[in-house]
């Protein structure tokens, strides 16, 4: 009986004292070994870097970095006692306290606030995207007393010049996490602004030089930190900074800031285009497209109205007219005709007999002179505009030997920019039996001598191929890129330039009567371009009107392109303006002004 009881009683004991511990474990203890055990979670969070820059030529800053402010609340500091349901409203009802003292439309409502507080409880949740300077003095007003409130500061794109460089540039926008590539080495990912259009695009994961060099582009290379989260995920402290992000590679582009803000301030108003190159190199000077867009306005992210604004908009600002619109060419396209007159054997100096109209068959085309230009020849004919030259003489050397020309100096196909381009239309008749159901005939090759019919062109062609008249035979690459810097400003690459695209298999004195017809027309008496006659430097020009559609739908576009010489250099340039009065009383004086305050 006695081993029982003692038995008995070192059996209670033996339990009283577990008994003891659990109590302690679970009861005494239990919130700080529970608290302590939940915060040995470790999370990797992604960390933005800062984008690169892109500068013009004299590295002026086109597209920038800026220092923001946004607001953001730590939904961690803000958790309430209770169920989940009184954080939501504690943090919803500071929100709209936020509201009402900025005047602000705040769009998250409780259903952001759950998800946020579910999928990333351990990042900061956005509740006004970019502070302006009152709404900034109004929060520092009540700042720190809303708990878990904080004023971060934060990278953003700017756009210095707005409009001016918005074509080409182009915009960003938030990269979606979901569709990142390397979303899977992160648990929470903070993501970075990508390129959505332009050369923000274009560059921005890597740059692609000739040769196929590749180098890593406008994009930051990320960095990393580890943070330990409770079991609601909630940061509890970071642990450390894994890797530090690395600031992404600057550009240079070729672009003169000077002639592209002339370009921008010469188009205003109006609906068209204008490209200046250096004809010796390719490099493009100037290329605006009017009308135009802010690319700031979507940073961070474009508002419905503005966007909706834009897109709605008759005069297509999104377009680029400079590269992405091919038009009718009219008589910009006769000293190309010229070139091909005279490899098809025509002499220069075979004169025609302009009576005011020309016939083929049935139909008469009269010159814009309807009383006549009387015998030209093709010097003449150049500065006059005279059509019926061009119709007779292209009738003469026939349809095939101008494609011939026209395919050799690039009509038809791209010019090789590092942006995407139109290709245009090089007529074939081909072309012609498909699309009209016709045979190519005589009058449809005489039209085609003074820029009419079946050919389209954009501005950048059209300057393109006058740096092939000013170099007298040999056209380079437009390109845009310039140079590639490091974030440190170390120099990484600088593009040769000069990639020659085509030359001419033609006599340089096929190209001299050409340059002396173009230096007429704004020079000589009777020229068509005298109002494009500068005083700071010499101007070579033809221009042009081309007509589109009938009766009162009759619209006109006008031109003028050439090229300029001063002190051995050469600019080829080419400006459209739609919906003009003539090449002559429209573009030539915008030409005279442009290159009078570049000069300058």
């Amino acid at each position: 009986m006695g081993r029982i009881l003692l038995l008995f009683f070192g059996l209670s004991f033996f339990y009283a004292v577990l008994l003891v511990g659990l109590w302690n474990e679970q009861v005494r203890y239990g919130k700080e070994r529970r608290e302590s055990i939940s915060k040995q979670s470790i999370r990797r969070i992604r960390i933005p870097g800062a984008r690169g820059k892109i500068f013009a030529r004299g590295m002026e800053k086109l597209a920038d970095v800026k220092t923001g402010r946004s607001l953001v609340f730590h939904l961690s500091e803000m958790r309430r006692p209770g169920k989940l349901k009184n954080t939501i409203e504690h943090i919803k009802s500071k929100i709209d306290q936020i509201a009402g003292l900025t005047g602000r439309e705040i769009k998250i409502d409780e259903k952001k606030i759950k998800y946020h507080i579910y999928y990333t409880p351990a990042l900061p949740m956005t509740v006004i995207e970019t502070l302006n300077p009152p709404e900034l003095a109004k929060i520092a007003e009540i700042y720190p007393p809303i708990e878990g409130l904080e004023i971060s500061v934060k990278s953003l794109r700017s756009y210095p010049y707005g409009d001016m460089s918005g074509h080409f540039i182009g915009y960003v926008g938030k990269e979606d996490p979901v569709m990142a590539q390397d979303k899977e080495k992160y648990f929470y990912y903070v993501p970075d602004y990508t390129g959505r259009s332009g050369l923000e695009k274009l560059f921005d994961s890597q740059i692609i030089l000739a040769g196929g060099i590749e180098i890593r582009g406008l994009k930051a290379l990320p960095g990393a930190s580890l943070v330990r989260v409770n079991t609601q995920g909630f940061v509890f402290e970071t642990v450390e900074t894994m890797i530090s992000p690395e600031d992404g590679k600057s550009v240079v582009l070729s672009i003169d800031l000077k002639a592209q803000k002339i370009a921008g301030e010469m188009l205003a108003g109006l609906r068209g285009a204008f490209v200046l190159l250096d004809a010796g190199s390719g490099e493009v000077l100037a290329m605006h497209s009017s009308p135009a867009f802010d690319p700031g306005l979507f940073v961070p992210s474009i508002k419905s109205g503005d966007y909706s604004r834009l897109a709605g908009d008759a005069g297509r600002p999104f377009v680029n007219r400079a590269i992405s619109s091919a038009y009718t060419p009219g008589s910009i396209l006769k000293p190309l005709v010229a070139l091909a007159l005279m490899k098809s054997g025509i002499r220069p100096d075979e004169e025609v007999d302009c009576i005011g109209y020309s016939q083929f068959g049935r139909q008469k085309v009269r010159c814009w002179r309807t009383e006549g230009h009387g015998r030209l020849a093709m010097h003449d004919a150049i500065e006059q505009s005279c059509n019926c030259y061009f119709m007779e003489m292209s009738g003469r050397a026939g349809f095939d030997a101008m494609r011939a020309v026209f395919q050799d100096f690039g009509i038809g196909s791209k010019t090789g920019l590092e942006l995407s381009e139109n290709p245009g239309l090089c007529p074939s008749r081909e072309y012609m039996k498909k699309v009209y159901g016709q045979k190519w005939n005589v009058f449809d090759t005489a039209l085609l001598g003074i820029g009419q019919g079946i050919i389209l062109v954009t501005p950048l062609q059209v300057a393109e191929y006058m740096a092939l008249i000013a170099n007298g035979g040999i056209a380079y690459r437009p390109h845009l890129l310039k140079a590639v810097y490091d974030s440190d400003g170390t120099l990484i690459i600088e593009t040769k330039g000069k990639e020659p695209r085509f030359s001419a298999d033609m006599d340089v004195a096929c190209f001299n009567v050409v340059r002396e017809g173009m230096f007429r027309v704004v020079h000589g008496e009777m020229g068509t371009g005298k109002k494009a006659d500068s005083e700071k430097i010499a101007v070579y020009g033809k221009t042009g009107t081309a007509e589109f559609k009938s009766g009162e739908q009759k619209r006109k576009n006008t031109w003028m392109a050439g090229f300029a010489e001063k002190d051995g250099g050469k600019y080829s340039y080419a400006l459209l303006v739609e919906d003009g009065i003539s090449g002559g009383s429209t573009c030539a004086p915008l030409i005279k002004h442009f290159f009078n305050t570049w000069i300058d």
